[in-house]
């Protein structure tokens, strides 16, 4: 049985409140959504799953990226690195870096087919070497 995901974004209230529920702390909340209005980044904070590895990426050391790019970049990188330190196994740089272009393909025709739902399984037969599924 395929499962089926569908993303309904947040408005500008649902940002504010998820981001301040999730960081426990209303001036680091504020401090977020700020900067992502200010940057006009806030695109990816309609994104729920977007907006939570935004707030994980807000709790680092580093200072959040300015573009969406840089974001989802660091959103990557921050993955990756989780899963590497939770397999207790060295990452193997090439199967991410093959496997990232087939991830891109796989959500941008399921765009240009006009939906929003990816099944888990593709997105999973795709990622089963780094180790996400």
């Amino acid at each position: 049985m395929a499962t089926e995901v569908e993303i309904i974004g947040f408005g500008e209230s649902g940002i504010s409140e998820y981001s301040s529920k999730y960081l426990n702390d209303c001036k680091k909340s504020e401090k977020l959504v700020k900067h992502l209005y200010d940057t006009e980044t806030e695109s990816i904070a309609k994104v729920p799953i977007l907006l939570q590895m935004t707030c994980v990426l807000s709790e680092g050391k580093e200072s959040l990226p300015s573009t969406k790019g840089g974001i989802i970049d660091a959103m990557i990188h921050r993955s990756i690195k989780k899963e590497t330190i939770r397999n207790q196994r060295p990452m193997d740089h090439g199967h991410v870096q093959n496997s990232l272009p087939r991830l891109g393909k796989l959500a941008w025709n399921t765009l240009k087919q006009g939906s929003r739902q990816l099944l888990l399984e593709q997105v999973c037969s795709i990622n089963h070497m780094i180790g996400f599924c």
